[in-house]
């Protein structure tokens, strides 16, 4: 079985993983339009019938931002890194909420150790039933609309408190090696309250808090955290067993036009692809998916789901979440040294 790190040549990958050196933050600058030009529509219009549609319009944007922050956290928004992690935390990450230097050191881990003991996503995800699979068709497109309606609100923030906002790795993975000095906080990490503190003054002054509580803080509540839960679910609550061996840990998606515009913009559903190589920006993860099509082992091992439908009729026939993280204990206690 060929390595996964060699399905495609060294050179290959190496050209798909050269940056664009302001290609996110023009994307960046692209989603602030989009959002600009939702709220200058709606309160335009300003139409209560209307209001639903701003609110998921604006959401996806919210959530585009999100994945922009994630290409960030690799380091691919820009090849120096000190520009890289000032575009991820200040057009990306801190007007949702999140600061992604924190979100780094907790999804890179999910990177090293996906599917075991040691990865962060799993470790949260244990404790919350609305991760536990298998799950019956209707009680997932509840558990959606819960997320989307802002009814689970208060819990994902509690796991973005944990996992955005702090270092949410497993202690053995935070232990600071002997002769390493901790990291210490730069300018960047003590900008953050200013920060906050200069837009709140900024939108006194403009006297825009109902502007912004209607069309930033409600979209990021509701819309924006369903995407964010149904793109966790598509991601990596897949039917095989997962674990480190395994190649289906998640699933390459195949969304149509509109899942891709509200649901999965920036080549997002690649998200099998982007495992296997974590270097690829998100702007060339569609080539990057079309040259491993022309492999014939990745063709054989990957899962491709036909939209969010089919995420939600596979997570019906999921295996036991729990049970893989028992199984993968086992595996640990077992290799470990009597």
């Amino acid at each position: 079985m060929t390595p996964e790190s060699q399905l495609l040549p060294t050179d290959a990958v190496r050209e798909l993983s050269r940056l664009g050196p302001w290609r996110a933050a023009a994307q960046g600058a692209m989603e602030w339009g989009w959002i600009a030009l939702a709220v200058a529509l709606a309160t335009r219009l300003d139409s209560l019938l209307l209001y639903p549609l701003w609110v998921v319009l604006i959401g996806s944007r919210q959530h585009a931002l999100a994945i922009l922050m994630h290409d960030a956290a690799h380091s691919r928004a820009h090849p120096d890194r000190r520009w890289n992690d000032a575009i991820g935390e200040l057009l990306f990450a801190w007007p949702i909420l999140v600061s992604m230097r924190a979100y780094r050191r907790t999804h890179l881990a999910h990177h090293q150790h996906l599917q075991t003991p040691l990865d962060a996503d799993w470790r949260i995800w244990r404790d919350h039933a609305y991760y536990w699979f298998p799950m019956k068709r209707g009680a997932l497109v509840g558990e959606i609309v819960r997320f989307s309606l802002g009814l689970r609100t208060l819990k994902l923030f509690e796991f973005l408190g944990k996992y955005a906002n702090r270092d949410a790795r497993p202690a053995a993975l935070r232990e600071t090696p002997a002769g390493t000095a901790p990291r210490r906080r730069d300018g960047l990490d003590r900008a953050r309250v200013p920060y906050y503190l200069v837009a709140a003054a900024g939108v006194t002054a403009a006297g825009a808090w109902g502007t912004v509580a209607l069309y930033w803080v409600v979209p990021l509540l509701t819309a924006t955290m369903g995407m964010l839960y149904v793109r966790a679910v598509a991601e990596h609550f897949i039917s095989e067993d997962g674990g480190p061996d395994a190649l289906p840990c998640s699933r390459s998606m195949r969304y149509n036009l509109v899942e891709r515009l509200l649901l999965a913009p920036l080549n997002v559903g690649y998200h099998l692809e982007h495992h296997l190589y974590p270097s690829v920006p998100f702007y060339r993860l569609d080539e990057l998916h079309r040259r491993l099509l022309a492999v014939d082992e990745f063709r054989a091992r990957a899962r491709f789901t036909q939209g969010v439908a089919g995420v939600i009729r596979e997570c019906e026939s999921s295996h036991s979440t729990r049970g893989l993280w028992e199984k993968q204990l086992a595996r640990r206690a077992q290799a470990a040294p009597s």
